[in-house]
C-alpha cells in the first residue's frame, strides 16, 4: 500500500489494483497508514462531479526488518 502511494498520489481503487487486494482492504490499510502519519488523504472533486479520496505518502522512506522475533522500523520524513 505504502509503495503504491509513494510514487504519486492515488485513489483507493488504483491502490487496490496495484496491491492486488479488494478496495475495502485497500481503504482499511490506507486509513491505518494515515492514522499512523505515514500517508495523507484529501478529497478531490473530478470533472464529472464525483468526490474521490486521494492518498499520498507523507514519509519519504519506510523500512521494517524482522529478525528472530525482533521488529525494527525506520521512517524518514521530508525531502
Amino acid at each position: 500500500m505504502f509503495e503504491a502511494v509513494s510514487e504519486r498520489p492515488r485513489g483507493g481503487r488504483a491502490v487496490a489494483e496495484a496491491a492486488g487486494v479488494s478496495r475495502a482492504t485497500a481503504y482499511r490499510r490506507l486509513n491505518e497508514l494515515r492514522d499512523a502519519g505515514l500517508v495523507t488523504s484529501e478529497h478531490q472533486i473530478s470533472s464529472d462531479g464525483h468526490h474521490r479520496k486521494q492518498f499520498a505518502a507523507s514519509a519519504r522512506h519506510l523500512s521494517i526488518s524482522l529478525d528472530d522475533g525482533d521488529i525494527e522500523a525506520a521512517v524518514s520524513f521530508g525531502l
